[in-house]
């Protein structure tokens, strides 16, 4: 199947662990490895960082596309990446993440506020914490909160477009959850 992958263009993303391996980034070290890997992809103009949570299964990132890498190269580039130093982390070898990931091209700056706040409500939807600034490997938490792009945000994202293709989290298959 073709992806999205237009340079300059948001996008919402969710990656998911293999069944097989269970909630691997539960695990802080394995969290952390996740996290930096998110912020060098930026800091390398794989992407701009529009917000993340690293969930113990899996993990959602809004991303403002760069010109260094397609969507699809780049979301591999992490996975590879991750994969290799989680694995090295817990001596085990084998598939970390399930193959494909969930994405969706955000149109304007109401999409991205409805996906914003669903990144950071998903802990509290889990029933993990009790506020979104409580989960240590989000956005919302005070340790990452400098890292969304806002002045990015501002003159890339038109307040409203009409469209059909808004961003609905029911619309989200199941298995990303």
């Amino acid at each position: 199947m073709a992806r999205n992958s237009a340079p300059d263009c948001a996008y919402f993303v969710t990656k998911c662990v293999n069944r097989s391996v269970g909630p691997v980034f539960a695990a802080s070290e394995c969290a952390k490895i996740l996290a930096g890997s998110l912020i060098w992809a930026r800091d390398n103009g794989w992407w701009r960082l529009l917000g993340f949570v690293i969930m113990p299964d899996h993990y959602h990132v809004g991303i403002g596309l760069g010109k260094v890498k397609t969507l699809p190269d780049a979301v591999r580039g992490i996975d590879q990446f991750v994969s290799t130093r989680v694995n090295s982390l817990l001596a085990r070898s084998g598939n970390l993440w399930q193959a494909g990931y969930y994405e969706h091209l955000i149109r304007d700056r109401a999409d991205f506020d409805t996906i914003l706040a669903y990144i950071h409500r998903s802990p509290v939807q889990a029933g993990l914490v009790v506020s979104d600034e409580e989960w240590p490997f989000s956005t919302a938490n005070q340790k990452y909160s400098g890292e969304i792009d806002w002045e990015w945000l501002g003159p890339s994202l038109p307040p409203l477009v009409n469209t059909k293709y808004r961003f609905r989290p029911d619309a989200v298959p199941q298995r990303f959850h």
